[in-house]
């Protein structure tokens, strides 16, 4: 009955902290309204103190002016408004690194959007609601544009990166590029997203007693994860990412 308390204790917890933040987020957007319509307000007072100063020209061109502002304006809060009402994580890496699988495991899902090998096989940017959040699933990065460019799928990633509140850093252990912490630097830390780096370990004896029961093979097995943690923590730091947990 304890054990069971705490894990429910513990789902909440997690709730909790997803219905804080989106809350969080609605209060910027109403902020952000306000804010809209303040300046929408400001603007037609200007115009109708320019009129009243016999410079009718200049307030009807900062009325079409105004019209463009503010409909650009309305336009961003509305993206902004959809992006706000949920808590968005990015799952983000290398084409291969096992992003949809670790989005499929994460959801429960059957593993349908799994590639079975292909590169680049997610070519969209596509999201799944989960316990309050949406988990959005990128191209890779570095693929060889299989049925579109690498430019557009990077650019898809980078869409679904900017919306994101945390970003899930896939790596795994074939190998880590330089050229993937070139992007993680050039957009996530750019954008300033708080981050979390994830290693898919592609050995499926690692931490399985019951193919490896010796216990210095085990070790053999565990050392090159640790080589890649360590090189993945120090990439990360060398492009200020210091904290990045692993």
């Amino acid at each position: 009955m304890a054990s069971g308390a705490t894990s429910d204790q513990s789902g909440d917890g997690f709730d909790r902290a997803v219905a804080d933040a989106v809350a969080a987020g609605q209060s910027e957007i109403r902020c952000l309204d306000g804010i809209a319509n303040a300046v929408e307000v400001d603007y037609a007072a200007l115009i109708r103190k320019l009129r009243g100063l016999g410079a009718a020209e200049v307030g009807r061109d900062l009325e079409v002016r105004e019209e463009l502002f503010i409909e650009t304006l309305r336009e961003h809060l509305v993206r902004q408004r959809d992006v706000l009402s949920t808590f968005n994580i990015a799952f983000f890496g290398r084409t291969g690194a096992g992003k949809s699988t670790l989005l499929s495991a994460f959801s429960e899902r059957d593993g349908s959007a799994v590639s079975p090998g292909e590169s680049d096989f997610t070519v969209e940017a596509h999201s799944i609601d989960w316990r309050g959040c949406k988990l959005f699933d990128t191209p890779g990065i570095n693929g060889w544009g299989r049925s579109k460019s690498r430019a557009e799928l990077e650019a898809n990633a980078r869409r679904a990166v900017e919306v994101a509140d945390v970003v899930l850093l896939c790596f795994d252990t074939q190998s880590q590029q330089n050229s993937e912490f070139g992007k993680v630097a050039e957009w996530v830390r750019h954008f300033g997203k708080p981050t979390i780096a994830v290693l898919n370990n592609r050995n499926l004896r690692w931490r399985h007693p019951a193919k490896v029961p010796e216990q210095r093979a085990r070790r053999n097995i565990s050392e090159p994860v640790r080589q890649h943690v360590s090189n993945i923590r120090g990439e990360l730091a060398n492009i200020g990412l210091h904290d990045t947990p692993v």
